[in-house]
């Protein structure tokens, strides 16, 4: 059995996204037919929880304040999930303050109970600022953080299985056990427990509370920017045949210090070793565009046996290929700049070839081809069952349709690239592809494509395209 992952940087994601305006009415619609695209997903990653102009930036590591106008999307999000047929039991791991200075976010982690168990790997220890207070922020598990557990608020407690949760389904009493060197592990209990957002090099200060400039912590680069959002799962669909963890590392950099914040990765050791039963998944947007000169910041990833599933190597050995380009970007124009043409002339933004035709790039500084910026790697332990058959890697594009098919593909463009799970447009007026070698007949009016029926929706929901896999 394979768990599939649905990953997305959702733009600016808070309840203007998706309140009941008619245009958010929407965006919320196009979110859920992105998560139905297939078979649902068991993890929902969605990045750029937008929590920093609010009144009180939250501290970092606590649970995003109820509210957040970021923290109701998120409700309002697993209310829609909920609302799905056979997803009624949807959880979602609270999201923590991840950054400060004008860079706090969180990351949303939605997951199937039924086929997954949240394991931290932290605990929501109650930080003792304020000794009257119920604060919490999340911190390793160890004898003087377990004596002080607390519960989450409750609109996230129930968030999570608990046995008061007000869905009878998810009055769960599950819990994990953890070695902190008493005659036998404690365990935590899932609604206990939190995700890390922060990482040392050494002498780790155990609670760690305020540590905003200690020198052993590894900043990403500097003091103030988000690090990777780790949450630890337990396979329960493969519990009886090779039980295993799943180790998910959600990434969101800033695009100014991209290059130094994937390099300093490289000195976590969670993120540089796997357990035997585990596979490491190490996810999101990170802002370094694939077939640029910056990608060499991915290279220790790489010699850490990583699999980079959207790979601008053909075969995953040798150089960046071109061609292979458009099948690997993430990245919109803005509807203003976005166009459905290909003039027949060498490659710019807004004429090209399928699938990215000239609607998929960059608007920074000037308009221009780059934007093959999100990705998956994933590592696996070497009794953690390895890779599946079929990894089914998609990027969900709504504007062509999936799998990247319709049209004969140059011999660079390996098969890994062309394939992945069926999901059609959702363009009200799809895109003509009429010339096999990649062309299209253009449309006449412009207008038509950015229309709020086609490319408008699409762009208006977000700038990023989701990418979906199976581990």
């Amino acid at each position: 059995m394979s768990i599939r992952i649905l990953y997305w940087n959702i733009q600016n994601f808070t309840m203007k996204t998706i309140d009941n305006t008619r245009c958010a009415t929407d965006k919320l619609d196009h979110i859920i037919q992105v998560f139905n695209s297939d078979v649902p997903p068991d993890l929902f990653v969605v990045v750029e929880v937008f929590a920093r102009t609010d009144e009180a930036v939250a501290v970092e590591g606590t649970v995003l304040p109820q509210y957040y106008p970021s923290a109701k999307a998120c409700f309002a999000l697993l209310g829609e999930i909920r609302a799905q047929p056979g997803m009624e039991e949807f959880c979602l791991v609270p999201p923590l303050a991840l950054g400060s200075v004008g860079y706090t976010e969180g990351v949303a982690v939605f997951y199937n109970p039924n086929s997954l168990q949240f394991i931290g790997p932290r605990l929501y220890y109650k930080w003792n600022i304020d000794p009257a207070s119920q604060i919490g922020q999340a911190q390793p598990v160890r004898q003087n953080t377990y004596q002080h557990i607390i519960d989450y608020p409750l609109n996230w407690k129930n968030c999570l299985p608990n046995p008061g949760n007000t869905i009878a389904e998810l009055r769960l009493d599950r819990d994990w056990p953890f070695n902190i060197g008493l005659h036998q592990p404690v365990r935590i209990k899932e609604w206990n427990l939190a995700g890390e957002w922060q990482y040392w090099r050494k002498e780790r200060p155990v609670p760690s509370g305020d540590v905003f400039l200690k020198s052993a912590r590894i900043q990403f680069p500097g003091p103030g920017n988000r690090a990777p959002f780790w949450t630890q799962f337990y396979d329960l669909d493969a519990q009886a045949t090779n039980p295993r963890v799943i180790n998910l590392f959600t990434v969101h950099t800033s695009p100014p210090t991209a290059v130094k914040y994937v390099e300093r990765m490289g000195e976590a050791l969670e993120m540089t070793t796997v357990d035997n039963n585990a596979v490491n998944v190490i996810l999101g947007d990170f802002n370094i565009d694939s077939f640029s000169p910056k990608a060499e910041a991915y290279d220790w990833l790489l010699t850490s046996h990583y699999t980079m599933h959207w790979d601008p190597r053909v075969g995953h050995t040798g150089d960046a290929v071109e061609a292979r380009m458009p099948y690997c970007m993430t990245h919109y124009l803005p509807v203003t700049d976005a166009t459905p043409f290909r003039a027949g002339r060498n490659p710019d933004a807004q004429n090209n070839i399928y699938p990215r035709y000239g609607y998929m790039g960059s608007a920074w500084p000037i308009l221009n081809l780059s934007g093959a910026i999100d990705n998956v790697f994933t590592l696996y332990g070497p009794n953690s069952g390895g890779p599946p058959a079929q990894n089914n890697m998609t990027i969900l594009n709504k504007v062509v349709g999936n799998p990247y098919n319709k049209i004969t593909a140059p011999a660079t463009v390996t098969a890994e690239l062309r394939g992945g799970v069926l999901a059609g447009s959702t363009m009200s007026n799809e895109i003509p592809q009429v010339d096999p070698t990649g062309g299209i007949k253009p449309w006449r009016d412009t207008i038509a494509f950015s229309d709020w029926r086609n490319f408008g929706r699409i762009r208006g929901t977000s700038d990023h395209l989701p990418l979906l896999i199976d581990v």
